[in-house]
């Protein structure tokens, strides 16, 4: 929670110098894992902004890059919240195509 609440300090320190209020955030969370975290609708909310795709969620590895067609997936939730890749331009990729298949 303490990322997410920095986050929205953020946020609220710059109003109006983004265009679009963020939908998930790329976090490094060790050398061997870059994570995708979907953003809360506020900052006590269970609530996303945008979650990931119905068909990576709980799956992992081999079977999370075929079914996202990104190289080096890790997992992705069952609950689509978060998920992570071996890379920063494989979680990057994930954002990127989870929040064009959902339309945003």
């Amino acid at each position: 929670m303490a990322k997410c609440n920095m986050l929205f300090s953020l946020i609220r320190m710059a109003p109006g110098t983004v265009a679009v209020p963020p939908l998930s955030a790329v976090q490094i969370s060790s050398p061997l894992l870059r994570r995708i975290q979907s953003i809360p609708l506020t900052v006590d909310s269970f609530d996303n902004r945008a979650t990931l795709p119905e068909p990576w969620r709980g799956k992992r590895d081999a079977e999370l890059s075929s079914a996202s067609g990104i190289a080096g997936c890790v997992f992705v939730h069952a609950k689509g919240f978060i998920g992570g890749n071996h890379t920063k331009d494989g979680a990057l990729a994930m954002a990127r195509t989870a929040l064009a298949l959902l339309g945003k």
